[in-house]
């Protein structure tokens, strides 16, 4: 049996996986964030996160974040995006992220995992859209209802 190695788990996992050095300069991307954002290794590797494509993912609120998880212990958890590319579209991303250590040479980096969640947020505003709807014709029906009554005993008097 072969031994497991992270690459191929990394290159497994539908997210997108980004290991960022601590001046969020990229140094690996894998195939599923390559994938859902339309961009090839070799322009993502050694750029900045915040210089990729268009500069869509220089995103202050997220800068800042990242920023934070360098300079202390904190981690980002479901931290939403909700941003353009023009490659791609419209995204809403929920971004995870902590600081990872190289073992023997105590570098720094941030892990940082992507997931794109676009459709169930569409899903998820259609589904609230027609429950509205529903509750509006369910309130017409209530009130015709009770309407109706009154309009068929006006009506017994030919």
């Amino acid at each position: 049996m072969r031994k497991v190695v992270p690459l191929d788990v990394v290159e497994t996992i539908r997210e997108g996986l980004l290991v960022l050095e601590p001046d969020l300069t990229i140094r690996f991307a894998n195939r599923s964030f390559c994938q859902t954002f339309a961009v090839a290794p070799e322009d993502t590797v050694g750029r900045k996160l915040y210089e990729l494509g268009n500069g869509q993912w220089d995103i202050p609120k997220l800068r800042t974040a990242l920023e934070t998880i360098i300079s202390g212990r904190k981690t980002i958890e479901a931290f939403e995006v909700d941003q353009f590319f023009p490659s791609i579209g419209r995204r809403v991303m929920v971004l995870n992220a902590r600081k990872v250590y190289r073992p023997g040479n105590k570098i720094q980096q941030i892990l940082l995992a992507i997931e794109d969640v676009t459709e169930r947020v569409r899903l998820e505003r259609e589904h609230a859209i027609a429950h509205e709807r529903i509750g509006m014709l369910m309130q017409e029906l209530t009130h015709r209802g009770q309407e109706q009554p009154a309009v068929n005993r006006g009506n017994g008097h030919y």
